[in-house]
């Protein structure tokens, strides 16, 4: 009993070890947890965007291979954040073209479409209230429309 112990402590030592950057990037990615998080990219706070492999000098695909995206609509949350290192003018908004970029995306026949299996049904269930939450918060979200050069309602208004 007391062998397996110390085996598991030992064992555990040796990947914490030898881990370094992984444990630390684990770390960061579950560390911003709640319930209005999705996978890797998705929620206010959750974001790959600022890891040392991730940032905005990086590319899409860059930052995709640092942070694997969890499915689709996780993959449209990353291309959003990426969007996002143009910043506006006036703080605390976001560009509308990037605002209109996820809600059309999330608006897409494919997104949550890999979980078919039965056994999937949940994660399914999961990704679409999601996708459907996504599309009513980037509906109604104020926003910096470039063309008018002024803070918009929403993206419909720019």
């Amino acid at each position: 009993m007391l062998s397996s112990f110390i085996l598991t402590v030992i064992f555990t030592s040796l990947v914490c070890c030898t881990a370094g950057g992984v444990v630390e990037e684990l770390h960061h990615i579950r560390s911003k947890r709640g319930l209005a998080d999705y996978g890797n990219w998705c929620g206010a706070e959750t974001t790959g965007k600022g890891l040392p492999c991730c940032t905005c000098d990086n590319t899409v695909d860059e930052c995709r291979k640092c942070l694997k995206p969890k499915d689709s609509l996780d993959e449209t949350c990353l291309r959003h954040d990426m969007c996002l290192c143009d910043k506006p003018p006036v703080g605390l908004v976001h560009m509308c073209y990037c605002e209109k970029q996820v809600y059309d995306a999330v608006g897409q026949d494919h997104i949550c479409c890999e979980y078919g299996k039965w056994w999937q049904y949940f994660e399914k269930k999961h990704c679409l209230a999601y996708r459907k939450s996504m599309q009513l918060l980037f509906k109604a979200i104020p926003c910096w429309c470039d063309k008018k050069k002024e803070l918009v309602l929403n993206f419909s208004k720019c």
